[in-house]
Parts: structure tokens; C-alpha cells; sequence
């Protein structure tokens, strides 16, 4: 089992797929997964260019410890596979990444004021890999997406207030 850094919590590996239904049907009919409805998510993100609307479906499996995402880019930026993990200090960890050659390939901000919010994707630029942080104060909206609940999506884009 890999050892993760403090304040990290792997719980998904994520597909890029072209259609997120027939993916999921397929998935399904062949491992016997059970998903979530394609939840529909639009919203400005900041890139080192400036901001890009981003809009993506998505579906994530339900009642197994380490979930299986399925994503279909709509428009803006693109994101292979990757894996996510939610985040103890979403900042710290942003950080830590950049310093480890992870370059931030695009995050949430915080309504307009240009601060980190509740996301980000970093991308290594020698291999291709991808990460995916979800700040660990919107696991409980993200949990309860993950057991078949509808997913708020205006209320997990901003930063979490404690």
C-alpha cells in the first residue's frame, strides 16, 4: 500500500472517456460498478494565462473504498487520467507539489479574488502524469455525491470556510 504524504487522502483514480454514459454503462456491464448520475459542472478556473471556462461531466463509482471517476471534457482544459486526493491543507500541499516540479496546470478560485479555492490540477511536465487536490473541507458534499446524492456543485467551488 503506497505511503502518502501528511495531509493526503488518495480516494480516486480518474479516466478521461468521450461519453460519460456509455463509459459508465460499459464499466458497469463489465466490473460490475455502480455510478453515481453524470453530474454537469460549469465554472470559470484560473490558469497561469489568465481565466478559461471550464465544463465537464462527470460520474464517480459508489460503495468501494478507492472510486473509479469518469470525466468527459465539454470545453476548456483538458485533463487525461489522474488520481485525486482530498487535501488537509489545500495551500501547503499546492505548494509542495510546485516545489516537486508539479506545474498547476489550472485551479478553482475563490469567488473573484483570485485566491486558491477548492481545487487544483498539476500536471508533471517530464512524464505527463496528473494530480488532482480537493480541499478536505468539501469531503462531506463530495461523500455524499459519492453515495448517489446530487452533487452542489456552487457550493464546492468556492473555498470552505472552517
Amino acid at each position: 500500500m503506497p505511503i502518502l504524504p501528511v495531509g493526503l487522502d488518495w480516494y480516486h483514480t480518474s479516466i478521461a472517456v468521450d461519453d460519460v454514459e456509455s463509459a459508465a454503462a460499459r464499466y458497469a456491464a463489465t466490473f460490475g460498478f455502480e455510478f453515481t448520475e453524470p453530474s454537469r459542472s460549469s465554472q470559470e478556473v484560473l490558469t497561469a494565462d489568465g481565466r478559461v471556462r471550464r465544463t465537464t461531466i462527470t460520474v464517480i463509482s459508489m460503495g468501494v473504498d478507492h472510486r473509479l471517476e469518469l470525466g468527459q471534457v465539454v470545453e476548456g482544459p483538458y485533463v487525461p487520467q489522474h488520481v485525486g486526493c482530498f487535501a488537509k491543507d489545500l495551500a501547503a500541499q499546492f505548494e509542495r507539489l510546485v516545489a516537486l516540479g508539479w506545474d498547476a496546470m489550472f485551479w478553482g478560485e475563490d469567488g473573484r479574488s483570485g485566491r486558491l479555492g477548492s481545487f487544483s490540477y498539476h500536471r508533471d511536465l517530464v512524464t505527463g502524469a496528473w494530480i488532482e487536490l480537493i480541499d478536505e473541507r468539501i469531503r462531506p458534499q463530495m461523500e455524499r455525491w459519492m453515495a448517489g446524492d446530487t452533487l452542489d456543485h456552487a457550493s464546492v467551488q468556492k473555498r470552505p470556510r472552517n
